[in-house]
């Protein structure tokens, strides 16, 4: 079996030298692992995915495969660093049994806080793709614990494998120009990084918005949290001048904070709070995921309310209603003035105290903006 290590780049795969190999691991993209190097930490993926001499790995290709792999039918293993986010790490696990190639996902928590944070994602996708079956969400396809690095240099991993979105690319927004507002940049690294058009943006914050809300539990008020476009949680792939959209992961499935069935909530109350929380955190990113923080323009919050609206019409349309009664939600939130919608932001902006103070900052200065504009737009949403 051909074993190979290599690293994702803007203009492809490339090959690692021993050097790069011998370099020290990242725990962050800004932070150094005292003595982890990025060779143990690959080594350590390489024994996860081929433990039990590749068993594993071959029940779990066999199910995407029309006939039985076994170990010796795998000729080549890649193993492709792809990202040294704040809690995970992602890599690329790329497998040819003969003719058939085949691409998965492993992220791997070094830290006890990553550790834990993992775990818990875990069990929020299994018991996501129980209730929902969406397929908006990857599948947890092995988790378990790896040894990266060897004696006193060595330290135990957990690894989540996953099915890759193939053909899906990251994106964050960038600066289109003084004055002008921030637009969707796609970092394909295939095709090379290019800017979306305005039809395929609005696409991505629409069908966001719709994987968002499909999710939402009417009854105990969870919804998936902690995402954030900085973190590159949604992924994208071009298809007929839209994009195809996928949630990359599912850290929270929880009550915003203060706003669970245990404070005595209407249903309809704590829909409201769950759309306007998600209409403003969709506009919210980072140039290139870790620069300054931007702002998506308006079209973006229209797209937003769009992709709720529909969320909305395809569960009632399948015979679960995210509310049960007579609560008309889009004549609800039509219902209130620009002031009232405000104040009903007032709890939301309460949250982003815990936040970056520069994200704050951008909250704060663009609020009633948005909410002038979310006004606008809510007035011609028909119920």
């Amino acid at each position: 079996m051909d074993i190979a290590y290599l690293a994702s780049s803007p203009n492809g795969d490339i090959p690692l030298s021993p050097d790069d190999l011998a370099a020290p691991f990242r725990i962050t993209p800004e932070a150094a692992h005292p003595f982890l190097t990025l060779g143990g930490y690959l080594d350590g993926l390489r024994d996860f995915v081929l433990e039990g001499g590749g068993q594993t790995l071959c029940r779990i290709l066999r199910s995407k495969s029309r006939r039985r792999i076994l170990p010796g039918d795998i000729e080549a293993l890649e193993v492709c660093t792809a990202k040294h986010g704040a809690l995970y790490h992602v890599a690329g696990i790329g497998v040819r049994a003969g003719v058939e190639r085949f691409r998965l996902c492993a992220s791997t928590a070094v830290s006890a806080r990553a550790r834990q944070w993992l775990a818990r994602e875990v069990e929020t996708l299994e018991a996501l793709h129980r209730r929902f079956g969406l397929p908006h969400l990857p599948v947890p396809l092995r988790f378990g614990e790896t040894r990266c690095g060897s004696g006193q240099r060595g330290l135990s991993c957990l690894v989540l494998l996953v099915d890759w979105f193939e053909g899906f690319h990251e994106w964050h927004l960038g600066p289109a120009g003084e004055g002008e507002p921030s637009r969707v940049r796609i970092w394909d690294q295939t095709q090379g990084y290019h800017w979306a058009t305005l039809r395929e943006a609005e696409s991505l914050f629409r069908e966001a918005a719709r994987i968002l809300t499909r999710v939402f539990d009417p009854e105990g008020f969870r919804q998936i949290r902690s995402w954030h476009h900085a973190a590159g949680d949604f992924v994208v792939r071009p298809r007929k001048g839209r994009l195809d959209v996928r949630l990359t992961t599912a850290r929270r499935y929880e009550p915003l904070p203060g706003l669970g069935p245990n404070e005595g909530l209407h249903p309809a109350v704590a829909l409201v709070c769950f759309f306007l929380d998600l209409v403003l955190r969709l506009r919210l990113d980072r140039e290139d995921g870790v620069g300054v923080f931007l702002w998506a323009g308006d079209d973006a919050l229209e797209a937003a309310v769009d992709g709720f609206f529909t969320a909305l019409s395809e569960c009632g349309g399948s015979g679960a209603p995210l509310l049960e009664g007579d609560v008309e939600v889009a004549g609800l939130l039509r219902s209130f003035s620009s002031e009232e919608l405000l104040t009903l932001y007032g709890p939301i902006l309460q949250r982003f105290t815990d936040a970056d103070p520069a994200e704050r900052e951008l909250v704060e200065n663009r609020i009633e903006d948005h909410v002038t504009a979310l006004h606008r737009v809510l007035l011609k949403v028909r119920g």
